[in-house]
């Protein structure tokens, strides 16, 4: 096979759909140990890449929806996510007292009805209904509890005498006359809206003066309104009867509770809202499971839920909460199941100054799923100094769906070091690898051996995730013509190689242009030696789902350099030097199509490489480092649109370096 050479030095560099790989700049940092001047916006923004809503920990909602859709029963789908658990029934005839948040701090107020009642303990007085009197309460002030009536004819509140002992009792109750199920009390909101609720409802103190309401009912009859408020009543009857055991269950653990309230009514707990939002589907859930709940050890678990899992169970104190790969959600095109975010690293460094400028951040994760799992926490270093802050504080801090979350490259760039930004990755002289990773602004941070020497290596790539796992991979090609895949692990060591092809000697030029098809899986681009261009699609488990031409009279262009979305219309693009030096830009569209070449340049020739570093300067758009023949740097900034905004000079002395065959 005939070497390609490009320059006085030969360099090249390979990348995914921004992965900045091959060979490359990284190890011409090594050697002169420098590293490239800072040359950026003020504050770069990066990506994070995360999965699921909720903090992920036992059943998952979408997830039961799933199973049910697939045929599991109700009894199928809490066995899968409570593993361990015995299911018991015996708690339909419970009574369960929840607090109402919205009528927090305020006087309980309800309306006029027929058989209501004022109680203090065992004292109960009539409350009659006429035309004068529009709404009853009970404050508390110095003198302990009050009883007032809104009056028609006073025009505001009057206070009300009481055969019971209000005043001094230590709360005071409205009722009914009976305890049936259709027995409600209609509680004025602070809004001045009004919401029913089941059962009986009770002011109690909250510290010297304030007080809090509470709604005692039957614990069925509270399930009433927590499953539709929880699940969408128009789901699977079987997960809405998954859903039913497991609030049963979380309430059954509370109960009993030393305060005087066992449960309260918004998403801290488990949402409750009365009986307006009961639906005839869940209550039908409801009663099917009736007085079912899970017990391990003989003792009521704690059930926890969340809307969506990311695919992997979150694990817990206790040994029936686990972490295991969840299949059930698997399917569903949710906002949840994955989603981005993106960050500005002076949001950072506002909320955590101590940092001083931001360079990196180092999650540590609890070894469970993609990226090595959920963010237990999160180093955020700087010029300053690290802060390490827990990963449920950096995800309220940016308002995240949850600790399951990973810093992602953007579409031109592989960040192998999982720190937020592109990084390099090369082969020095001695054939070790190298990564480089990058700060976001113009520069990299220290460098650290990913590999050993190593022999029979033809030319190494950075093409993205192609296993699967959330981190991006290492591909080498063998001067015997194999592609070997080298796996980072989330220590951000290389695992062992695994081969993923053969026969690829054939090939002149091999890049990766990141998800060049627009199916969620990094590619690769190969040009044969009749000068017809070759994409390989990836499956997303490490594999290829074969190859499709990209036509042919590619043989006359001296370099591919892939650089992601430059032109701005969501495709990942290749620019390409052809012989008289004029640089071409070949554009796709987002599934692979391509939709036109234009010359962006001309002069080219005096640089003796180019590579597409991704988001070198954080701006958020791809650029391009161009080294010339005096082994001067420069970058080329992107402006998103196709054009470039000048060139850089972002480093020198980089012409002292081996020549490298592929």
């Amino acid at each position: 096979m005939n070497a390609l050479r490009f320059g006085a030095t030969g360099l090249r560099r390979r990348s995914r759909a921004g992965a900045v790989v091959g060979l490359v700049v990284g190890m011409l940092l090594g050697a002169l140990g420098v590293a490239a001047p800072a040359h950026a916006q003020t504050s770069p923004v990066f990506t994070l890449a995360g999965r699921g809503w909720g903090h992920g920990i036992g059943m998952s909602q979408w997830g039961a929806y799933g199973a049910a859709t697939q045929g599991l029963t109700w009894r199928e789908i809490v066995a899968f996510y409570y593993p361990g658990t015995t299911q018991q029934d015996g708690y339909a005839g419970r009574t369960i007292r929840v607090q109402l948040s919205a009528l927090r701090g305020a006087p309980l107020t309800v309306l006029p009805a027929a058989g209501l009642l004022v109680a203090a303990g065992t004292c109960t007085q009539t409350l009659p209904v006429s035309a004068d009197t529009t709404q009853w309460r009970v404050a508390r002030g110095a003198s302990g509890w009050t009883l007032e009536r809104r009056s028609t004819a006073a025009g505001g509140w009057v206070e009300e005498s009481s055969s019971c002992p209000l005043a001094s009792a230590p709360d005071v109750m409205f009722r009914t006359t009976s305890w049936a199920s259709t027995s409600t009390v209609t509680v004025v909101l602070p809004s001045g809206s009004t919401r029913d609720y089941r059962g009986w409802v009770s002011a109690v103190p909250n510290g010297a003066s304030s007080l809090d309401t509470v709604n005692t009912l039957n614990l069925e009859q509270y399930l009433y309104s927590v499953v539709p408020s929880e699940m969408p009543p128009s789901w699977h009857a079987q997960g809405l009867a998954a859903q039913a055991v497991a609030a049963r269950t979380y309430a059954a653990a509370r109960l009993g509770a030393s305060g005087a309230w066992d449960i309260c009514d918004t998403t801290a707990c488990q949402v409750y809202s009365g009986r307006p939002t009961e639906y005839t589907a869940s209550t039908a859930a409801v009663d099917a499971t009736s007085g079912v709940v899970l017990t391990y050890g003989g003792s009521v678990v704690t059930a926890m839920f969340s809307a969506y899992n990311g695919g992997q169970t979150a694990a817990a104190n206790a040994p029936y909460l686990v972490s295991q790969k969840d299949p059930y959600e698997a399917g569903f095109s949710t906002p949840n199941a994955t989603w981005r975010v993106r960050i500005a690293a002076a949001s950072i460094e506002r909320a955590w100054p101590a940092i001083g400028t931001f360079r990196e951040i180092v999650v540590r994760r609890d070894g469970h799923g993609r990226w090595g799992g959920r963010a237990v926490s999160v180093d955020l270093v700087g010029t300053g100094g690290t802060v390490t802050v827990t990963g449920s504080r950096f995800q309220s801090q940016f308002g995240l769906k949850s600790t399951y979350y990973a810093p992602e490259a953007d579409s031109v760039g592989a960040d192998l070091a999982a720190n937020a930004f592109s990084d390099v990755v090369g082969r020095d002289g001695s054939s070790r690898l190298l990564l480089y990773p990058g700060n976001g602004r113009g520069g990299w941070l220290k460098p650290r051996v990913l590999a050993a020497a190593a022999t029979g290596i033809r030319q190494v790539l950075s093409p993205g995730d192609l296993d699967g796992d959330g981190l991006d991979d290492v591909l080498v090609v063998t001067t015997a013509g194999y592609l070997e895949l080298r796996p980072v692990q989330p220590d951000g060591t290389l695992g062992p190689a695994r081969r993923v092809g053969s026969g690829w000697r054939g090939y002149s030029e091999i890049v990766g242009p990141g998800d060049l098809t627009g199916d969620g899986f990094p590619d690769l681009v190969a040009r044969d030696s009749a000068g017809v261009l070759w994409i390989y699609r990836g499956d997303g488990s490490g594999s290829w789902l074969g190859r499709t031409s990209l036509g042919s009279g590619w043989g006359s262009l001296r370099e591919l350099t892939p650089v992601g979305d430059f032109d701005g219309d969501g495709g990942s693009d290749i620019l390409a030097r052809d012989r008289t030096g004029a640089l071409r830009l070949y554009s796709f569209s987002p599934t692979g199509v391509r939709t036109g070449m234009r010359v962006v340049g001309s002069g080219w020739s005096t640089y003796s490489q180019l590579t597409g570093p991704g988001d070198f300067d954080g701006d958020g758009h791809p650029d391009l480092l161009a080294r010339d023949s005096a082994g001067r740097l420069w970058l080329y900034r992107s402006s998103g649109t196709g054009t470039w905004l000048g060139r850089v000079q972002v480093g020198s002395g980089w012409g002292s370096f081996l020549d490298i065959d592929s």
